[in-house]
């Protein structure tokens, strides 16, 4: 699953129930910012709660199609490492990139931005991220680029039973599937997007370092 601050908004501003999530669930990724200015006000205490119950986590950013993707790194790097997350530590999947946003104040997203973005972060962790994004996002807004097919993906596709979301294009599969935008979990309630990972449940312990 994947969680930001409207979360807890419709939890009328109360924590997560990390006990009663980490029972049901294996994983969450946690929003840390947006641009290069916006932190999510709930990723200090988000991070450590999921690290207090055990729960494997992840960081994601929510990419700004008006700004640089190098300096958007930085500000995601600096922020994430605020709180001792690096997507290395024992319990840590990668970090991720959210690409869904294709025009920003006459601003047209590029695949530069995204690779520039994914180059800094791996740089700095050692770690490739993952990159969360729709087939259907990448032909309508990148051209249908293959410079993107060989990183590790979250790709979302809702309401369509068991049919799997389409590779990026070039690609082969996905390594996390968003099935679901308005799902509901315990310890957290209702309007929660929903994540299944492809492979078992040691493949990701192993991806989560432990």
């Amino acid at each position: 699953m994947d969680t930001y601050h409207q979360n807890h908004d419709t939890r009328g501003g109360r924590p997560f129930d990390w006990t009663a999530l980490a029972a049901h669930e294996q994983f969450i990724s946690i929003k840390a910012t947006q641009g290069e200015h916006h932190e999510d006000p709930w990723l200090g205490r988000d991070l450590a709660g999921a690290a207090s119950v055990g729960l494997i986590r992840t960081a994601y950013h929510y990419l700004d199609a008006s700004e640089s993707g190098t300096s958007q790194a930085e500000f995601f790097l600096k922020t994430i490492h605020k709180y001792g997350f690096t997507g290395t530590h024992p319990g840590e999947l990668a970090p991720e990139l959210d690409m869904e946003q294709c025009v920003q104040d006459g601003h047209h997203l590029t695949v530069q931005q995204v690779t520039d973005f994914m180059d800094r972060v791996r740089a700095e962790t050692g770690e490739t991220p993952t990159l969360y994004a729709r087939r259907s996002f990448v032909d309508d807004c990148l051209g249908g680029t293959k410079a993107l097919a060989n990183y590790p993906v979250r790709l979302a596709r809702y309401k369509s039973g068991s049919a799997e979301p389409s590779p990026l294009p070039g690609g082969s599969g996905w390594d996390f599937w968003q099935y679901s935008e308005d799902g509901t979990a315990d310890g957290i309630g209702p309007e929660v997007c929903l994540d299944v990972f492809h492979g078992d449940l040691a493949t990701l312990k192993r991806r989560a370092h432990l």
